[in-house]
């Protein structure tokens, strides 16, 4: 497997999930396809990143942009979705950099960072 390429989901292969909100606006976790990272700095954070997901009649649905969340909580670390995974990744760094990790790890105790 390449260093981009995204682990497959099926029998047998560990799923990461990832929260989102329903069309209801429940907050719902799905499973998704991803592939562990880490970001120099921030190496005690489990990440990964994962290709953009919603819910469309109440399945889920993959589109070829990328976010990176946080294992534990299943939450988006980057507020926006990027074209490649190094976006994302390029991004996941400004947001923790900015956000600083004490408050990234107050923020995942407490559910996340959104």
């Amino acid at each position: 497997m390449g260093a981009n390429k995204l682990t497959r989901v099926g029998p047998g292969v560990p799923a990461y999930k990832i929260r989102i909100r329903s069309g209801k606006g429940e907050l719902v976790y799905i499973p998704v396809q991803g592939r562990k990272i880490t970001i120099p700095g921030f190496e005690e954070l489990n990440l990964f990143v994962h290709k953009e997901a919603f819910l469309s009649v109440g399945e889920p649905m993959f589109i070829n942009r990328y976010h990176i969340s946080e294992t534990t909580t299943g939450l988006k670390i980057t507020p926006e979705a990027s074209r490649t995974q190094r976006e994302a990744i390029t991004l996941a760094t400004k947001v923790l950099t900015y956000k600083g990790i004490e408050t990234v790890r107050k923020a995942i105790s407490q559910g996340g960072i959104e």
